[in-house]
């Protein structure tokens, strides 16, 4: 029993450490668990708090994400930006190049262009290079006036030169919107011209230039001075004409073009021209076969015995022919052979005459010729004859017909040269000028083609004197080529102590003489003169009644004049308290005292520096700034001279300052300052004072005796 109960306790005990162990082994199972569900709680609380922090990672990220992004799309906008003005910048760098190649092939050529004409005679604008633009050539013609303009921009332009008879249109796109091109004007009342036979010329004279050329035509309206009011047809005898600017021998040569425009209601030509020289209007004397007024110099010859039209050499300046009409076989047969003139350098092109249409035109203007004659016949040039007019006065006539056995009835038949009537319809203007000469008046009545560039020259030239009325007027047809002042006209109002007294008899200005204005002989229009004396006791004022005789339309001009009061005596040697005759007292260099008359002083100034008007002008215009600015602060020019000078406003400015000079001291000191101006420019402008003084010296000693005008200039 003992043994059996033994064996069982150990079996309760052996069952006992296996549950033990069980239960070890349970708990270590169980411990192990826990471990590792602490583990793991432990890990999702990690993973909790990675969850968070990759969340605030997420969000920084999203946002960093979202500033790179906005940080790429500005650097991907910036870096086109930059490349667009890269790409303007380029574009802009080669039009830069392009254009400093151009204008460096421009001043090649200018520079070649100088080199071969150094020689030559005639008008150059190059503003980049100075030595070019001397104008020296402006010495042989007569400069009206300089002008300069600016074409700026791409929009169409009209720069408006009515005061000198011209007007430009610039056409829209003619330069870039960013250009800007200089254009230098001048107008000519005249030169060393030579026209084609049997024309006349009938507006100024014209030069333009522009630095660099336009990509369009520019538009030229010149003033011409043939009217066509209620006759448009007579514009088929106006044509354009130019010549070269520079040319290897004077005169200038003048070739029609065709083109242009002319209104009947204007008074103006219109042209498109894209290279520039002279140009100008010229009016065809003699109609031509296709009735469009002919070429440069058409004639009418008919078949036969050879017989026609042998125009003379022409005039400088002027329209003077000389017919040689000879005699016919009866019934000959006419026909006309019209040669078209040629187009200038640029255009150089010619047309053939319509052979169909030269009958048809020849019969056409020979009955208007007929109608108008009645009893006359028509002489070269538009003229006109009357029937029983002496040989004699014919001889005398410049212009005129030479017959070899002709008879008056050979003039008047059809094979006659049909004339146009442009001289007929010519205009010009009639302008009268007063000057105090001593106790007289001097009245000066002048005439030229009604053309503004003219008369500004004819009043720049009185512009001293007191201006009277302005008349237009035509020549009458049939007439005898002049017009005539008449002094033994009816008198309306008393004229009681006064004496008007012409200084020619008959007091006459011939047509031919008018036209010539402006040639190199003829510098100053032609004009009558007339002295006006008021005696002590005559009528207060005097309206003298001077019927012109040989115009159109009837006109009188009245010499209006106030009486002046007699000068007192004078009780001093030395001085003058006339009001007619202003003058100073000066001591000579040995010591006596010498009256000198001032006003006929600074006549003799006047008078040398209008001979010297041409040359003057023609200096080179980039220099005139400086001379204002010296002139301006000496006080002999006003601020609106100064800011916009021209040799032409300061001489004006000169001239009218030196009207206020009372005293011989006022007048050297005056003439002294603009003299040294001159010098202190230098070059050009400096020569210009040394003539000028030398020629004044000796002009006011030559003139003036006992006379002790004298300047001294730094030369």
């Amino acid at each position: 029993m003992s043994s059996r109960g033994h064996g069982r306790s150990n079996d309760s005990k052996l069952g006992e450490m296996t549950q033990l162990q069980e239960l070890a082994e349970e708990k270590q199972i169980i411990t192990e668990d826990y471990e590792k569900l602490k583990t793991k709680v432990v890990n999702n609380d990690d993973n909790q708090n990675l969850k968070t922090e990759i969340s605030e990672k997420e969000k920084v990220i999203a946002k960093l994400t979202s500033q790179v992004e906005e940080q790429s799309q500005n650097e991907k906008q910036i870096i086109t930006d930059l490349r667009a003005k890269v790409s303007d910048n380029e574009l802009y760098i080669a039009k830069l190049m392009k254009e400093k190649s151009q204008l460096q092939e421009r001043v090649t050529s200018l520079e070649e262009q100088s080199i071969k004409e150094t020689s030559s005679i005639g008008l150059q604008f190059n503003y980049l290079i100075p030595s070019m633009d001397k104008l020296d050539c402006l010495s042989s013609v007569q400069v009206a006036e300089k002008k300069l303009f600016l074409i700026q921009g791409d929009k169409p332009q009209l720069m408006n030169w009515e005061d000198y008879g011209l007007r430009i249109g610039v056409q829209k796109e003619s330069l870039l919107s960013s250009e800007t091109v200089e254009a230098a004007v001048v107008a000519l009342v005249g030169g060393q011209f030579q026209f084609p036979p049997n024309t006349v010329l009938v507006s100024a004279v014209y030069a333009v230039s522009l630095l660099k050329p336009l990509l369009k035509r520019l538009k030229l309206e010149i003033q011409h001075c043939v009217d066509l009011t209620g006759q448009p047809g007579l514009s088929r005898y106006l044509k354009f004409a130019i010549a070269p600017m520079s040319t290897p021998s004077l005169p200038y040569q003048f070739s029609i073009v065709e083109g242009g425009k002319f209104s009947s209601n204007s008074g103006y030509g219109s042209i498109e021209r894209k290279e520039f020289c002279l140009v100008c209007i010229l009016g065809f004397l003699i109609a031509g076969d296709d009735g469009e007024g002919g070429g440069g110099g058409q004639q009418q010859q008919p078949q036969g015995q050879g017989a026609g039209v042998v125009p003379a050499q022409q005039q400088q300046g002027g329209g003077v022919l000389t017919v040689l009409v000879q005699q016919q076989q009866p019934g000959a047969n006419e026909q006309t052979n019209g040669q078209q003139g040629e187009e200038g350098q640029q255009e150089g092109q010619q047309e053939e005459e319509d052979k169909s249409q030269e009958g048809q035109q020849q019969q056409e203007e020979q009955p208007q010729q007929e109608e108008s004659q009645e009893g006359w016949h028509k002489e070269e040039g538009g003229d006109y004859q009357e029937g029983g007019r002496g040989q004699e006065e014919e001889q005398q006539d410049p212009v005129h017909v030479e017959t070899e056995t002709v008879s008056k009835a050979v003039l008047c038949t059809e094979t006659s040269i049909v004339y146009t009537d442009v001289r007929k319809n010519m205009k010009y203007a009639g302008l009268i000028y007063y000057r105090e000469k001593g106790v007289e008046d001097l009245v000066i009545f002048t005439a030229a083609k009604e053309l503004e560039a003219l008369t500004q020259f004819v009043e720049r030239k009185y512009s001293e004197a007191e201006i009277g009325p302005n008349i237009s007027f035509c020549f009458k047809f049939p007439y005898e080529r002049y017009i005539e002042l008449n002094f033994n006209a009816y008198q309306d109002e008393p004229t009681t102590g006064w004496i008007v007294k012409p200084h020619t008899k008959p007091s006459r200005l011939y047509q031919e003489d008018i036209d010539k204005f402006g040639d190199k002989q003829y510098c100053y229009p032609s004009c009558c003169l007339i002295s006006v004396y008021g005696s002590p006791d005559a009528v207060p004022f005097l309206n003298y009644s001077v019927p012109l005789v040989g115009v159109v339309n009837p006109v009188t001009l009245i010499i209006h004049r106030a009486r002046r009061n007699p000068p007192p005596p004078s009780t001093n040697p030395t001085t003058s308290s006339s009001n007619v005759v202003h003058e100073s007292m000066s001591v000579s260099s040995i010591g006596g005292a010498t009256t000198v008359d001032v006003k006929k002083i600074k006549k003799v100034i006047n008078d040398i520096l209008q001979s010297h008007y041409a040359d003057l002008t023609s200096l080179p215009m980039e220099a005139v700034p400086e001379l204002a600015n010296k002139l301006f602060t000496l006080c002999l020019i006003n601020k609106v001279v100064r800011g916009n000078p021209s040799i032409d406003k300061i001489i004006s400015e000169f001239q009218a300052s030196l009207t206020f000079q009372r005293e011989l001291s006022q007048v050297q000191e005056h003439c002294k300052k603009f003299l040294n101006s001159f010098v202190e420019v230098s070059g050009s402008f400096a020569y210009a004072a040394i003539a000028l003084h030398k020629d004044w010296i000796e002009a006011i000693r030559n003139k003036l005796e006992n006379s002790d005008f004298n300047i001294v200039i730094d030369e």
